[in-house]
């Protein structure tokens, strides 16, 4: 059909794959790339905490350390003057002051701070210079450290300077351009002599940067007295015993006489060689430590120092440090943790990464996992697309299987049908003519009869191959449902072709406990178009088999414990087992009953039952007689219904009989006494169809003279329902499709010659028939319309029902199914409820043909 081609098309369009596929991707590859930066980001992150932890430990140690020892130097300082201020005690005694083995003393304290030297400076007035260098001279050729020619200059013994070319000469006046004090302050003794010994009797104070830290100092001690506040740090020096220049600064701390304390007499100098103190300070540190070291004084003077490989290289003047860096430095002053004089410079120490020490924590793994992350989650995604897309070009697949397998089963459906109706309607004329014609010869009308049977149970063949074709498509919507009611409905469909046998029936309702007898409504859980049609295909093959004036025996129990509910359907016919319900992949032709399609029937049946999640079972009893067991689950339920009330409205299609036959067949039927004692049995009257009831009112109800246009492509179909209709009193109009019928019904519209019914064929040319029927509803057209089809596929018989049609029925068409909807929709010669509606609520429930081989159709339209 039309409207499924549409669907399908859409379902299989390669232009949706490739849809699927793009966005998929796309949104994969955003995915990816949002994880690769997720996981760059963090790493990088991970880095980034990691050094930033790492170096400010690493620079705010290195400071604190420079610190340390600052204020170490101020101690060390402190004690060695205590010492000699206890030692000389007397003012008087200086400057003619030495003491012995002064190297050894202060070597674990040049050791402490990382100091360069640590030396004796007293204070020599010019007055008493040739006194204090014979004393020295004399000390250097007695003292156990002193080495040869110590302190002897170009020009011989004696206190010396450095002029403005750089050489050495004999300072006796102690006279400076910077200094208001004429003094002299010879290095006298020094710890390390053998490494320092050029310094020895050289005049500090003669230097403008050690001289004005001297100065300081006197200054600071005459204004307050107190000599562990007086103490200065000098600006950047050079010092003179080292080859290679490397900034230093001097460390000065007044020496005090211990009985005369308000005279300055000398001073304890500490020489810091920047280098040696920083490197100090940086052995402390564990790890990476490749840094910068930027040292600024209040004097205006930058130097930069480089640690690397455990060493301390002096990089020369100015601030060398990356500019990109700039935000990492870390600093600290550098000063003594006791009051200074005035005049004492300030330091300022900031520790900057370099590129090695940056670039060890923050590297390019981060760049590398996330490209790598990306690309895996991409490829992974990748993966799950390409699966998606072998799986959808799978479903496809196997969409045009189905559907290529239903075009088909509709085209054989439809080809089929379509001749057999000719058939079947010149048959069904021949048979009303031979009953007219020939009524003393019987046997010509028997044969026809027998003929429109054969083509019945061949129609029958061709409804269960084309519901075991379309079995596994079926869609189970699962919904509670009454099954006394469905019962009902089911032996209501068939109560026709039980008179036509004069079999007689008889119903048996057992309650295992008292319990279960009150237990309200009998339901089960179940779809009840596909329960519906397997119960159908059970009674039809149970009324089928069955001798003629046999008896049928339905027994229905449940217990309400065992949450299940058996119904068994006995009868007098073959003796038959359950080899006869085939696998419904092969099927054992020596087995089958000859020209019957039951074991087909009883397999699909079977199945849904088992898709119920119950079971069929089918028994022989002996040589004759067999017995469908059908076992489905329980659902109990509040609801007030009782058992009692079971197939209540039977009467209206059933008669009583005199005699109540019972089938021996296993547990199906037993003695009273036997039931006593088991369970409590309810029993309804043993009843039979009968003729003269509900079925008969409907067959001998007046119908009126209609007007009825048949249309229909194939000549030969139209002309003989044509003729059928005619025969039955009715005046009938031919169309051949669907275009033709509508202006037919156009042009009489309105007037007396209006259509009462419109039997319509669905396959036409030019315009089919659920396209006609559309178009007629559109117009406001009430005129009820009978779809005839060759297609009995749910699908089509619903699509035909939602365009419009008010009832459809298959072909072949059945004169008596086809007259019963007629008195359907006419009673007393007027329109009975038709409006142009109902069509549209009538979702999928089709009336159904009330004889053998019309409730064979009807199963299969899940009536």
């Amino acid at each position: 059909t039309p409207h499924s081609d549409k669907k399908f098309s859409q379902n299989v369009s390669k232009r949706d794959i490739q849809y699927k596929v793009i966005c998929r991707m796309g949104a994969g590859t955003l995915l990816s790339i949002l994880i690769g930066l997720l996981t760059y980001y963090t790493l990088a992150n991970i880095q980034y905490t990691a050094f930033e932890r790492e170096y400010s430990y690493l620079s705010r140690g290195i400071v604190d350390s420079a610190q340390t020892a600052l204020s170490q130097a101020h101690s060390v300082a402190e004690t060695v003057s205590e010492v000699y201020g206890t030692q000389f005690p007397d003012s008087s005694m200086w400057p003619y002051v030495a003491r012995g083995h002064f190297g050894r003393m202060v070597a674990p304290m040049i050791s402490l701070l990382g100091a360069r030297n640590i030396n004796h400076v007293p204070i020599v007035y010019p007055r008493n210079l040739y006194e204090f260098e014979t004393f020295a001279y004399d000390f250097f050729d007695s003292d156990a450290e002193s080495i040869s020619g110590l302190g002897i200059s170009p020009f011989g013994k004696g206190v010396y300077a450095f002029n403005e070319s750089g050489m050495k000469y004999h300072d006796t006046t102690g006279v400076t351009n910077f200094s208001p004090y004429n003094i002299i302050t010879p290095v006298f003794q020094v710890g390390n002599v053998k490494q320092n010994s050029p310094v020895v009797m050289y005049n500090t104070h003669a230097e403008s940067v050690r001289g004005k830290g001297i100065d300081g100092v006197i200054d600071c001690f005459a204004s307050n007295g107190d000599p562990g506040s007086c103490s200065t740090l000098t600006d950047f020096i050079f010092l003179v015993q080292d080859d290679v220049k490397s900034p230093a600064a001097i460390f000065y701390y007044p020496e005090i006489p211990a009985h005369n304390s308000s005279h300055l007499v000398g001073f304890v100098a500490v020489v810091l060689s920047w280098d040696a103190v920083l490197v100090n300070t940086y052995h402390d540190r564990k790890g990476n430590t490749d840094i910068l070291l930027v040292l600024s004084s209040s004097g205006g003077t930058t130097v930069t120092y480089t640690a690397h490989n455990e060493k301390i290289e002096y990089m020369g003047e100015g601030d060398k440090h990356n500019k990109k860096y700039s935000g990492y430095g870390v600093s600290g002053c550098l000063d003594s943790p006791v009051g200074t004089a005035s005049t004492s410079a300030k330091y300022t120490l900031v520790v900057y990464p370099t590129n090695r020490y940056y670039y060890s924590f923050v590297n390019s793994y981060p760049i590398v996992a996330g490209v790598v992350t990306g690309f895996v989650v991409i490829a992974l995604i990748s993966l799950f697309v390409l699966y998606d897309v072998f799986v959808s070009l799978q479903r496809y697949r196997t969409e045009a299987v189905q559907y290529t397998r239903k075009v088909f089963l509709r085209w054989v459906s439809h080809e089929i049908r379509t001749p057999l109706n000719a058939v079947y309607l010149g048959l069904t004329s021949l048979c009303d003519a031979t009953k007219d014609t020939y009524h003393n010869a019987p046997t010509s009308s028997e044969s026809f009869q027998e003929l429109k049977t054969g083509l019945e149970n061949s129609i029958s063949v061709l409804d269960d191959f084309l519901a075991y074709s379309s079995f596994d498509s079926h869609n189970y919507i699962f919904k509670e449902v009454a099954i006394i009611e469905l019962m009902e409905s089911c032996v209501r469909s068939h109560s026709e072709a039980a008179v036509v046998k004069n079999i007689k029936t008889e119903y048996v309702v057992n309650y295992k406990t008292e319990e279960s007898s009150k237990g309200g409504a009998l339901n089960v859980m179940a779809d009840i178009d596909r329960l519906r049609e397997a119960l159908n295909r059970v009674l039809l093959y149970s009324i089928h088999i069955s001798p003629r004036g046999k008896d049928l025996i339905i027994s229905v129990s449940w217990d309400l414990p065992i949450p299940q509910v058996t119904i068994s359907v006995s009868n007098y016919g073959p003796s038959l087992n359950q080899d006869l319900i085939c696998d419904g992949s092969s099927f054992d032709v020596s087995r089958l009953r000859t020209g019957s399609h039951d074991n087909l029937s009883l397999w699909i049946a079977a199945n849904i039952f088992k898709a119920h999640g119950g079971s069929m079972l089918l028994t022989g009893t002996g040589d004759v007689g067999s017995t469908v067991s059908i076992i489905l689950p329980h659902v109990n339920t509040s609801s007030s219904t009782r058992s009692g009330s079971i197939f209540k409205n039977l009467n209206a299609f059933m008669s009583v009989k005199s005699q109540r036959h019972v089938l021996p067949y296993s547990n199906s039927a037993r003695s009273t006494d036997e039931c006593e004692k088991s369970f409590c049995e309810k029993r309804l009257p043993s009843v039979v169809p009968s003729s003269t009831v509900a079925y008969a009112t409907i067959e001998n109800a007046h119908l009126p003279t209609l007007k009825i246009l048949v249309v229909d492509d194939v000549l030969s179909n139209r002309k003989i329902l044509a003729r059928l209709l005619t025969q039955r009193g009715h005046c009938c109009t031919m169309a051949e499709n669907g275009m033709e019928s509508i202006g037919l019904v156009k042009k009489l519209w309105g007037s007396s010659e209006q259509f009462d019914v419109i039997c319509m064929d669905y396959e036409m040319p030019v315009c089919d028939g659920p396209t006609a029927a559309r178009s007629l509803r559109d117009m406001d057209c009430k005129i009820p319309i009978i779809g005839v089809t060759g297609n009995v596929l749910q699908e089509d018989l619903r699509y035909f029902v939602s365009q419009g049609a008010s009832v459809v029925l298959p072909k072949p068409v059945v004169m008596k199914s086809l007259e019963e909807e007629l008195r359907k929709l006419f009673s007393g010669g007027k329109l009975r409820g038709v409006n142009t509606s109902s069509y549209a609520s009538m979702d999928g429930s089709f009336r159904q043909n009330s004889d053998v081989h019309d409730a064979s159709l009807a199963m299969f339209g899940g009536a």
